[in-house]
């Protein structure tokens, strides 16, 4: 077995752990438990660190699947950039407008990871995305004057603003998986072979 052996089989596994931490957060969301999504957002730290160590991600590489790669890519910056608008509709509420800055960072991520060359542009934008909203989110909740006789009724803004948050959140796992398995690592004997546009 040779290094490019190594490598592939090591991208395999982490793609794997990355497909499991997608299935724990879509348990999370669908059975409502917190609990859930906390043990899915952990796992989704410690795939990281198994990723960074495993995977020997390089800047340049060649993409051997360029479809399933943009379809992702593509999927996560059109979801992002919704995000964005949502803020920038007319009487939106405030949860809306502090969020559309955190889209607006991953809309610029996202894109980057669109024409990138290698899957470490792709790491990149998903490690950032799953640490940015986590203030974003502090911010809107301190904001929150809940109590025993305030009722609040979301903004429709805020109802579609956390919708896409929530499926933003849920892309990053299939980014991660479609980097991982998309790039292949140049071989000695093609030195000059670039992705074709």
């Amino acid at each position: 077995m040779d290094d490019g052996d190594l490598v592939r089989s090591g991208r395999w596994i982490c793609a794997s752990l990355w497909m499991l931490v997608l299935a724990a957060a879509l348990a999370g969301m669908l059975l409502g438990n917190g609990r859930g999504q906390l043990i899915a957002f952990v796992a989704a730290v410690v795939v990281t660190i198994v990723t960074a160590v495993m995977a020997k991600l390089a800047r340049d590489e060649r993409l051997a699947y360029p479809v399933a790669y943009r379809i992702a890519a593509g999927a996560l910056l059109a979801v992002a950039l919704a995000g964005v608008v949502l803020a920038l509709v007319p009487h939106a509420s405030e949860a809306s407008r502090i969020a559309g800055i955190f889209f607006g960072l991953v809309s610029l991520l996202a894109y980057r990871a669109v024409v990138a060359r290698g899957p470490r542009t792709a790491m990149f934008t998903v490690v950032i995305a799953m640490w940015a909203w986590l203030p974003i989110g502090f911010i809107t909740l301190i904001g929150c004057k809940c109590g025993p006789h305030f009722v609040r009724v979301p903004h429709a803004t805020e109802v579609a603003t956390w919708v896409t948050l929530r499926v933003l959140l849920l892309l990053l796992p299939v980014l991660a998986g479609a980097a991982l398995l998309a790039f292949a690592p140049r071989r000695d004997f093609m030195p000059d072979a670039r992705v074709v546009r």
